[in-house]
């Protein structure tokens, strides 16, 4: 594998074990919690990573549409 790609599929692996790991054995209660009205939750914020993969992986690199409605 190019040393480039491997370098990012590591870094994206370390990122996705980090955010398993913060998350590990909240109560769901925890995850949809908000510090205030205009902030986003936990949830959200890995919905958002996970799109946002998706985006520059599959649509960007991958020239593959998600075809996502917004």
């Amino acid at each position: 594998m190019d040393p480039f790609f491997k370098d990012y599929y590591n870094r994206l692996s370390e990122l996705h074990h980090d955010l398993a790991e913060t998350v590990a054995g909240l109560p769901v209660e925890a995850l949809d919690w908000t510090p205030g009205p205009d902030t986003n939750s936990l949830s959200v914020l890995i919905t958002h990573t996970a799109g946002s993969e998706r985006y520059w992986i599959g649509e960007v690199a991958g020239e593959d549409p998600a075809n996502r409605l917004r």
